[in-house]
């Protein structure tokens, strides 16, 4: 009985122990307060807010020494730009500038997963706080704290340099990159600044880094690209003639920019474009912002720049149906009545150019027999082999240079006198009139 009572007062006396040991590993390491418990001594609640502020003066301290970096690289970067003419200058900045927009690239909050997402500040970090550093963890817990120093809703800055600040930073890196031969590290530097968030929301600046890329894919003679960015621009403002006009004029020099100008996937683009004005247009029949001549009048110079002289006048009538005065309406008719004219396919050669010089002299009237349409009238004469016609437009031109009449008003680049003279010349040495030809020459056409 003895013995019984001893083996039961034993085992007892383990299972009270056993309730006990584990009733302390739950509670808070150090006392006997469950886990938990709102309740606990005040010298771990004072160790808690120690460690959240040391926590909370390290990152200030890491985020001021980031901001005193940032600042003096951007400095330099300034201090530098004004001798990018230097080699030596130029390869400082731009090992400069890489670095210093490394930190605006590798910032998650810039570029997010949902790019119509719009950009309300930098993510939020959460921090960690261990109530104790045992080596073995055992009991160790993990508190996550949201920062205190969360930035606003509308930040306008990163590290100490404003948005405006790293858009400037952006643009100087793509041209000295540029500059140095690199053109697509400096397209793709702009292209993201573009994907970020806090310039992708603004419609001023998004155009802007648009312009930036097509200027850097001229300098770099990236004519293909010219054409895709350029055609971002008529996607954007399908029904504004100031992209139309961009399109044209960034083709403006050069085979290759007229062959990117005329190629399939051009025919193909602007066709859908012209299918979108005329389902607005059917849409609402009144609205006049849909009814677009200079659409037209541009796929008309595609089809003429790849020789298809009729598909081009046949939209070049539909531009006219819209704006009978337009001067440059009435000269590309004109000059695809003419180019037909002079092909061996063509089925009554001399409607066409009678057609043709119909709208030429349109054109003239509409021009105010100015100089560039003296000129074009001439050359379209000389064109076609009615020489007697053309020499009295050529003088005009000559004449008009040496009396000064409207040319004070042409720009320097628009002079034609130089252009005018050697197309004479050619004319005088075609009738064996070398005294005049060598006149005009020396005259006109020597330095």
């Amino acid at each position: 009985m003895r013995d019984t009572l001893s083996v039961y007062s034993e085992s007892r006396f383990e299972t009270d122990e056993h309730r006990g040991a584990a009733h302390l590993a739950d509670a808070v390491p150090g006392t006997s307060i469950p886990r938990g418990s709102d309740a606990g001594p005040s010298f771990i609640r004072e160790k808690e807010s120690s460690a959240a502020i040391r926590d909370k003066a390290t990152e200030e301290a890491a985020e001021a020494n980031r901001r005193k970096q940032a600042i003096a690289a951007y400095d330099k970067v300034m201090a530098l730009y004004p001798r990018i003419h230097d080699q030596i200058a130029r390869a400082d900045f731009l090992r400069t500038t890489r670095k210093l927009l490394q930190r605006f690239q590798t910032t998650r909050a810039f570029y997010p997963q949902d790019r119509a997402k719009l950009f309300t500040g930098l993510n939020p970090r959460h921090r960690t706080v261990s109530t104790e550093r045992d080596t073995d963890h055992i009991g160790q817990r993990d508190v996550l704290q949201p920062r205190t120093d969360r930035p606003p809703a509308h930040v306008t800055e990163f590290q100490g340099l404003s948005f405006d600040q790293w858009y400037d930073v952006f643009v100087k890196y793509a041209y000295v990159a540029v500059m140095d031969g690199k053109e697509e590290d400096a397209q793709e530097t702009l292209k993201s600044a573009f994907d970020a968030n806090v310039y992708y929301h603004d419609e001023n600046r998004k155009v802007k880094l648009r312009l930036h890329m097509i200027c850097v894919a001229l300098y770099g003679g990236n004519i293909p690209r010219v054409t895709e960015l350029c055609r971002w621009f008529c996607a954007y403002k399908p029904f504004t003639n100031d992209v139309y006009r961009l399109y044209s004029a960034m083709h403006a020099g050069g085979s290759e920019a007229v062959v990117c100008y005329a190629m399939n996937s051009s025919v193909k683009y602007f066709m859908r474009q012209i299918r979108l004005m005329e389902k607005s247009i059917k849409a609402n029949p009144h609205a006049a912002e849909y009814k677009n001549p200079l659409l037209l009048t541009t796929y008309g110079h595609i089809l003429q720049a790849g020789r298809s002289y009729l598909g081009a006048i046949a939209f070049y009538v539909k531009a006219y149906s819209i704006c009978p005065a337009d001067p440059l309406i009435n000269f590309s008719l004109g000059l695809a009545q003419i180019q037909r004219g002079m092909q061996r396919k063509s089925d009554n050669r001399h409607l066409h150019l009678m057609q043709g010089f119909t709208c030429m002299m349109r054109y003239y009237e509409l021009r105010g027999g100015n100089m560039e349409a003296s000129y074009n009238v001439a050359r379209a004469f000389h064109h076609v082999g009615l020489n007697h016609l053309a020499i009295p437009y050529y003088e005009k031109v000559l004449n008009a240079s040496d009396k000064g009449e409207q040319a004070a008003e042409e720009d320097e680049s628009q002079n034609l006198k130089g252009e005018a003279a050697y197309n004479l010349a050619l004319i005088y040495v075609a009738n064996g009139s070398l005294g005049l030809s060598d006149i005009l020459l020396r005259k006109y056409c020597t330095v």
